[in-house]
C-alpha cells in the first residue's frame, strides 16, 4: 500500500521554540490513530523519548527543502493558482510542500520562486491541510507513483 511507502515531514515554525520538525515513517510508525494518539507521540519526542517510525529535529522548513533537493526529491508546491494536479507531470520521489491558511514565509516564497518550484492546484477549492494530503495520495495511487 502507497501509505506505507510515504514519510510525512510536519514544520513548526511558531512558538514556543521553533522550528520543530516531525518526520514520520510509513513503513516503521504505527498507524496514527486521531489527534489524540499524535498530541501523545508528540509530547514524547519533545521530552526527548525516542518512538518507531517517528523523529523530530530542529530544522526549518527552507533548510528542510534544500536538503529534499540535495536528496534528489522533485518538489511540488501546492497553491490554489497552480497548474491542475491531473494535468501535471509528477517525478518520483516527490515532495509536495503546502502552507497553512497563511501560506509560507514571504523568505520561503522567495526561495521557491528562485527554484522555479512548479505550482500545483488541486482544484478551484480551497481544502483543509487534512484533506489536501487525501488528495494527493488518492493522485499518486492512480498513476501509481510512476518514475520520470
Amino acid at each position: 500500500p502507497v501509505a506505507y511507502e510515504v514519510s510525512v515531514k510536519l514544520v513548526l515554525e511558531g512558538p514556543p521554540s521553533p522550528p520543530v520538525s516531525i518526520e514520520v515513517d510509513g513503513k516503521l510508525a504505527k498507524p496514527i490513530a486521531g489527534e489524540q494518539f499524535f498530541k501523545k507521540v508528540f509530547n514524547s519526542l519533545y521530552a526527548g523519548a525516542r518512538v518507531a517510525g517517528f523523529s523530530i529535529r530542529k530544522l526549518g522548513f527552507i533548510d528542510q527543502i534544500l536538503e529534499a533537493k540535495n536528496k534528489g526529491y522533485s518538489l511540488y508546491w501546492l497553491e490554489e493558482n497552480g497548474r491542475n494536479i491531473r494535468g501535471a507531470e509528477i517525478c518520483s520521489p516527490a515532495l509536495f510542500m503546502l502552507g497553512d491558511h497563511k501560506g509560507f514565509s514571504i523568505q520561503a516564497e522567495k526561495m521557491l520562486k528562485k527554484m522555479k518550484v512548479p505550482r500545483i492546484s488541486l482544484g478551484p477549492l480551497p481544502y483543509f491541510t487534512s484533506h489536501c494530503i487525501t488528495i494527493v495520495l488518492e493522485e499518486l495511487i492512480r498513476r501509481a507513483i510512476l518514475d520520470c
